[in-house]
């Protein structure tokens, strides 16, 4: 089950609800699985990566997870889909999310509880959002 949380822009009226967490369909699964099925959407960039590294790889697996990220920089937040392909010894690929604004890479950020008045509007850029009072719970 996963989590969401509306967020609302008191100046420009943007809205968005960050996800959180994993879902029914956000489990782990073969790569071959997953090519055949292809249970969640990913980039077309890392749908090639998956390609690759299951011609290369026998028993490789892949995971996905909702995180709540933050441009460093910008200080905007974001809801992004982060993608695990592993074995039983390494992680050959992992998301790596950057800003949409300013490319740089985005950071984890502390979700319990969510304080968004000192991140900016990624609509208007100011200082003006707030949490919704109605929480999501998502499978």
């Amino acid at each position: 089950m996963g989590t969401g949380i509306n967020v609302h822009c008191q100046h420009c009226g943007y809205e968005e609800a960050f996800m959180e967490g994993k879902g029914f369909l956000l489990h782990e699964y073969t790569l071959e699985q997953f090519l055949a099925e292809e249970p969640f959407p990913v980039h077309r960039m890392i749908h090639r990566k998956i390609e690759k590294l299951a011609r290369q790889f026998e028993h490789l697996r892949i995971d996905g997870e909702y995180r709540i990220l933050l441009c460093p920089h910008c200080h905007i937040p974001f809801s992004r889909l982060h993608v695990s392909i592993f074995d039983g010894e390494r992680i050959h690929h992992q998301t790596r999310s950057r800003c949409t604004r300013c490319k740089r890479p985005l950071i984890e950020i502390e979700t319990e509880p969510l304080n968004v008045e000192n991140y900016r509007c990624p609509n208007c850029l100011e200082k003006s959002l707030v949490i919704g009072l109605d929480g999501l719970e998502w499978d």
